[in-house]
This record gives structure tokens, sequence and C-alpha cells, in this order.
């Protein structure tokens, strides 16, 4: 590789540089303004994208370059790989200018587009040029595609235990650690593109629950119309002193449905805080508790294991929903907090959670 690339010179590798970076941010940059400004395809259609940018941008400089495409690859190289660090400096502008460029022509060309979808040029369109933090924003519209949650807490007598659920059915990760290396991976930016399948190849585990995932992310039709999982184990002790564990989740009386991705967009950014609105004005919203019981050997400390289909299932009463109520003060649904004869089971990422949902309320609070 050494020869091939004394064989080109360094501006030779420069220009190779310039070319992949400029044709993986054309694909990438270019994808995210077509969803964004036209309506035109969804989260496949980035994923897709995105992936092709790469490929087509390591064809055009692998040769010539080594195709790093990225000046975190470049220095990673340096510092680990012997590459020359002469040439950290060049190869990081030749990058820079590419996919400066690219921006530029994807800019020029939805300049129309993005005018119509964002007259203010607000934070709407930002995301498809900057790198922005997805998770936990608020300001993010309804269309995006993202994890759902409900959580329910019931007023007891000298208790206030709460069921937290999400609208992904599987967990990917098997411990607080590895959680971490997930987020890290899954922040938004070209490099997601080398962060995430590096974090698969030290996890493949993790790569068991995308597929069954990515189809839970399609945009629901209300927040009426999801089921929600409560991926943890708790333990279920009876009156005489013998217990079993037990996983929950919410089913939806009004069924599972979901919208495409420009029927979301139609419906404004609020669709779902307006639809929930509506259909509480017209009745009652219910979910049903479906609680599965495991058997001896089924794993309770790995949320992401699965419990077998066959496992006995059943009904554990029902939820009903009628109207909404304005939010007082700081609220904070804990899973760790149960009653009377439920406890945690082993479950690592479980008990973890009691100390994050706590520094998140003094950092709030702060």
């Amino acid at each position: 590789m050494a020869e091939r690339l004394k064989a080109h010179g360094l501006l030779g590798e420069m220009a190779a540089e310039f070319a992949g970076t400029m044709i993986l941010i054309l694909f990438g940059v270019g994808v995210v303004a077509q969803v964004v400004a036209t309506g035109v395809g969804e989260i496949q259609s980035i994923h897709w994208a995105w992936g092709l940018g790469v490929v087509f941008g390591v064809y055009v400089a692998g040769r010539i370059s080594g195709a790093h495409l990225n000046p975190a690859v470049t220095i990673a190289l340096a510092a680990f790989k012997g590459f020359p660090w002469r040439k950290v400096g060049p190869y990081a502008l030749a990058q820079f200018l590419g996919a400066f460029f690219a921006a530029l022509l994807v800019r020029w060309n939805y300049t129309e587009a993005l005018a119509k979808a964002d007259p203010g040029h607000t934070i709407k369109t930002q995301g498809v040029f900057s790198t922005l933090p997805a998770n936990g924003n608020p300001n993010l519209p309804d269309y995006h595609q993202d994890v759902r949650g409900l959580a329910v807490a019931f007023h007891l007598d000298g208790s206030r235990p709460v069921i937290s659920a999400q609208s992904l059915p599987l967990f990917s990760v098997r411990s607080p650690d590895e959680f971490q290396a997930l987020i890290s991976a899954l922040a938004p930016g070209p490099a997601q593109l080398l962060r995430l399948p590096a974090f698969l190849l030290r996890h493949p585990h993790a790569a068991l629950s995308l597929p069954t995932n990515n189809k839970a992310l399609k945009a629901p039709l209300s927040y009426a119309t999801l089921p929600y999982y409560a991926i943890h184990a708790y333990k279920w002790i009876a009156a005489d002193g013998s217990s079993r564990f037990v996983r929950y989740h919410w089913m939806p009386e009004a069924g599972d449905h979901r919208l495409s991705g420009k029927d979301a967009k139609a419906g404004g950014r609020d669709y779902l805080k307006n639809e929930i609105a509506e259909r509480l004005a017209a009745g009652p919203v219910r979910f049903t508790l479906r609680v599965q019981v495991a058997e001896d050997g089924d794993v309770t400390r790995d949320p992401s294991s699965r419990w077998p289909a066959s496992r006995r299932v059943f009904d554990g009463g029902t939820l009903e929903l009628t109207e909404p109520i304005a939010e007082e003060g700081v609220l904070v649904f804990d899973p760790t907090a149960v009653t009377d004869g439920i406890e945690l089971s082993d479950d690592v990422v479980l008990q973890f959670r009691a100390g994050a949902y706590t520094e998140s309320v003094n950092r709030r609070l702060a």
C-alpha cells in the first residue's frame, strides 16, 4: 500500500481524498435534503444512500489514497498504524474541502425545496448540513423516526410503582457499558457510518435486534396505536413465598397501525400530539398489560435476551386513558420503583437505571 501511495504523490492522494469525500457527502447530505425538503423517502432511504456513498467514495479513492474520507480515520491511522503524520494535515484539508464543496452543491440543488419547506431556515432544516443531537430533543417533529415511550405510575398506598416501556420490542445491549458505547456509536453525523459498524463488530449480538427494531421505528398513526415493551424482568412474589420472573408489554386496543414517512409529514410536526388529543376527546384510549412468565433457565440478567415464544402470556389488566393533563414539576418514571410483592431481577441495566435517573433529575434542577 505504501508503494502505491508513493507512486501517486501527495497531490494525487489529496485529490483522491477530495473526490472520495465529495462523493460520500453528495450521497449522504443529498438524501437527507431530499427527505427533509421534499418528503420523498424515509429513514431506510437515508441508510442506503449513506452506505452507497461510502462504497463509491472508497471505490474512487481506495487505490490512490486508501480512502480515509474522514479526518478521524486519518488521525487514527497515524496514531496506531504508522500513517505519516506529515500527511495528516493535507489529507484533512482535502477531506474538508471535498465535504464543503459537496454541501455547496446540495445546497444549490435544493435551494427552492429547502426555502419552501422551511422559509425561515430554522432548526427544521439545519440538520441537513450539520450534526444535531437527536435523542431527547423536544424540538424534533413528531414525524421524526424515533423511539416512543409509555411510562405509567401507579399511585398506591405508600408506594408509586412504575412501568416504563418503549416502542422498540428488543433491547440491543447487555450491560450499561455496552449501552453507553451504542449511544456514542449512534451520534449523528457521517462518522456514524464508521462507528456503528465498528460497534457491531465488537458486539455482534446487538445486530440481531436491528431487523425487528427497524420495522418498529416506522411512524405510528397515533400514540394509541403502538405497542410498548418494558424490556426488563421483574420477580413476582406470591403470598406463600413462591416467585416467578415476568416481563410486561402494553398492547393497544386500537391495534398497531403505521404511516408512511410521506403521510406522517403531511400530518405536520405535531401530528401525534394533536391526534391523541382528538382521540381522547372522542373517547378513552385503552391498553392491555400482557405479562410473559419465565421458566427455569430463562435469562433474567440480560435485557437483550429473548424468552421463547412458547412461554405463558396472560392479561394483567387494562390501562384506560381519558384525558390529557398539564405537566406539573419534574416527572420521574423510574422503572426500579416497585411495590410489595415485586422485586427487581438481577438485570444489570435495570439496576443501573436508578442512579442514571437520579443524575438526570439533578442536572435538570441544577
